[in-house]
């Protein structure tokens, strides 16, 4: 079985033995599918929902397999208002809230305009640290800009409280 997030688009390879015969391929449910008697898919569902692949070889043997994709939502994105890298085990990192993302770039500076964290990806989690050194409490500015499995391209800029 397989989960994906509303509006993330599923490749769908599936692996046959044998010698297909590409006529006796059908998918389900159809509506699902531009093409529902083509092997590989792209497939983008907003609703979970039970697919099926019924295929034939060249001798006429009957095969299929079958799945539930599982769609969850995408939730608002929101970034902390404070954190405390002390250690704890508590509100340890700066990260992102909701999600997921697709990806995401985010700088973050301090009150100089220095930056001192930047990343490309799509789970940051900076640690309060600067040049391996832990940085002063007090109010960082961050800017950020994220691409949503659903919403496309969304930019937020606020600032955040290091308390220590």
């Amino acid at each position: 079985d397989t989960i994906i997030y509303d509006g993330e688009i599923l490749r769908l390879e599936p692996k046959i033995s044998g010698i297909l015969n590409y006529q006796g391929l059908r998918w389900s449910p159809k509506q699902l599918f531009k093409c529902d008697s083509c092997l590989n898919q792209w497939l983008e569902t907003g609703q979970s929902t039970y697919v099926k692949l019924a295929y034939t070889d060249k001798y006429t043997c009957y095969g299929q397999d079958s799945f539930d994709i599982k769609v969850l939502p995408v939730q608002n994105v929101g970034l902390p208002t404070a954190f405390s890298p002390n250690g704890d085990g508590e509100n340890d990192y700066f990260e992102l809230n909701g999600g997921p993302v697709r990806s995401l770039s985010i700088s973050i500076f301090n009150r100089w305009g220095e930056k001192v964290y930047e990343y490309t990806g799509k789970t940051p989690a900076w640690d309060g640290k600067y040049k391996g050194e832990p940085t002063p409490t007090g109010v960082y500015t961050y800017f950020v800009r994220f691409n949503l499995y659903k919403g496309g391209i969304q930019e937020k800029m606020g600032t955040f409280t290091i308390i220590r």
